[in-house]
């Protein structure tokens, strides 16, 4: 995935979990799995960023 499609799906990723959360709440499962959907791609652009791919 190149960097603008990282970023394109970080941010549809965190507007699905801020949606999400209004519609059902912060403490639901479905909450806690789209967090951790956000954090891995978070944690992908972060290790780009040290190899210099970003």
């Amino acid at each position: 995935m190149n960097r603008d499609e990282l970023r394109g799906k970080i941010e549809a990723v965190r507007a699905e979990l801020n949606a999400l959360a209004k519609q059902v709440g912060i403490q639901a499962q479905a909450v806690l799995v789209k967090s951790q959907e956000l954090d891995e791609l978070l944690n992908q652009y972060n290790r780009n960023l040290k190899k210099g791919e970003v």
